[in-house]
């Protein structure tokens, strides 16, 4: 009996090896039925990260920084480049923009304006926003603007944000010094008793000092966008329009310009 009783479970421990051998070869064969299937599966995740690669790479070049946001479940993930652009370490990572926003150090003046703007944004039926805010980096303040591309679904709500991030200090501070120099020079003009005007590359008139009107020098209706031989009533009288003109396309500089023009008045005004 007990002879009988070892052989048995000898069967049956052998039936039951060969039926886990049989099983596994079985899974195996499933999950690669066709080698052509696995293969594709594979060259499909290649592809997938040599893109990302790619991307992350060409990022990086474009000195651009990045982020993608989750709206839904405030889930972040932040570039390296964009951690240095907001003047925060490298080596801080941020799960969720809610702690990512609080540790940018905007500037005290545009913090509750922008994230009022922001609200809105999402709020409404937006796919893309741009705009601009200062921080503070070092004490230094520095000009960001950003890009917001917005995924919706299908009632509206705001679903994800792929923000692209650049600095423009250089060229913000370059526009502010240019509007200063031009309001010195303008103060100046104010000053003289001389008028001052300025054309654009189709030599037509882009400013003229109010000086011009009160010497009477000029018609009194707005020149602009009209080049010198176009305004009625002028007349040259140091060269011809054709010597002027031509001098004027060589980039010449001129001088001792005479004019001559009749005024309302009937009388002839000397410019």
């Amino acid at each position: 009996m007990s002879a009988n009783i070892a052989s048995f479970r000898g069967r049956a421990k052998r039936a039951g090896c060969a039926r886990e051998a049989k099983y596994s070869a079985m899974s195996a064969a499933f999950r690669c039925a066709s080698p052509d299937r696995c293969s594709k599966r594979k060259l499909a995740a290649d592809a997938l990260r040599l893109s990302e690669e790619r991307y992350a790479l060409a990022m990086e070049a474009s000195q651009e920084g990045h982020y993608d946001w989750n709206v839904q479940t405030d889930e972040i993930f932040v570039s390296p480049k964009t951690y240095e652009l907001v003047g925060l370490p490298a080596d801080v990572k941020h799960a969720s923009r809610t702690a990512f926003i609080r540790d940018i150090p905007y500037h005290a003046e545009n913090r509750a304006r922008l994230f009022t703007e922001l609200a809105a944004v999402l709020a409404g039926p937006a796919l893309r926003h741009e705009f601009e805010y200062r921080i503070n980096v070092k004490g230094e303040v520095r000009w960001l603007t950003a890009l917001w591309l917005i995924q919706r679904d299908a009632q509206g709500a705001a679903l994800r944000v792929i923000c692209v991030l650049n600095d423009i200090t250089e060229r913000r501070v370059a526009a502010d010094e240019l509007r200063e120099s031009e309001a010195r020079f303008r103060s100046l003009t104010d000053l003289s008793s001389d008028y001052y005007w300025r054309l654009d590359e189709n030599l037509r008139f882009t400013y003229m000092s109010d000086q011009a009107y009160t010497l009477r020098a000029y018609p009194e209706e707005s020149p602009l966008g009209k080049t010198r031989w176009e305004l009625p009533g002028l007349t040259p009288l140091s060269c011809s329009w054709a010597e002027h003109q031509a001098m004027l396309a060589a980039r010449q500089p001129f001088r001792d310009l005479e004019l001559s023009r009749v005024v309302p008045d009937g009388s002839v005004a000397d410019v």
